[in-house]
């Protein structure tokens, strides 16, 4: 077995099989298109949404409990945060249901296999995407409301609850 093949297996183990993997995070990103609404996120904020989405179907795919797949969210959803001096006002926020909604239904089929508490904290971070892609709010509430979530179930995690 050469190296990479082991660390193919050992990633494996923690994120579950690539192509269902792939599957899951292009349509977590191929639905967040929809939800820009002609919003502008910087080079930084719609790298760490893509970020976020990415470790999102790494949760949904292969071990949830994985406490870095969390931990790596509140960072990239950290990293997101607008500086307050480059906040832009918000705009309308009638999209962010559908948006929210259409981010869950391409997570769907793997949510229902996660613990209540992990399903929940990952429909909080999916609406609050949402939101943030839309720009539904202005100032760092959303952003906040992922590293917030995240770093709960880390916290959980590391105390042994799930």
């Amino acid at each position: 077995m050469t190296k990479i093949d082991e660390i193919l297996e050992e990633r494996g183990k923690t994120h579950g099989p690539f192509k269902k993997h792939a599957a899951i995070s292009q349509g977590l990103k191929m639905a967040s298109m929809f939800c820009k609404d002609g919003t502008a996120l910087t080079n930084v904020q719609q790298e760490a949404i893509d970020m976020i989405l990415h470790k999102v179907a790494r949760i949904l795919n292969g071990k949830p409990e994985h406490i870095d797949h969390w931990d790596d969210i509140a960072g990239y959803a950290t990293l997101g945060t607008p500086e307050p001096s480059k906040l832009q006002p918000s705009q309308n926020s009638a999209f962010v249901p559908t948006f929210s909604y259409m981010l869950k239904i391409a997570a769907m089929g793997n949510l229902t296999d996660l613990p209540d508490n992990l399903n929940k904290a990952v429909t909080r971070i999916l609406a609050d995407c949402a939101g943030i892609m839309s720009n539904e709010c202005n100032g760092t509430k959303r952003w906040d409301g992922i590293v917030n979530a995240a770093t709960r179930v880390s916290f959980d995690l590391s105390k042994g609850a799930n």
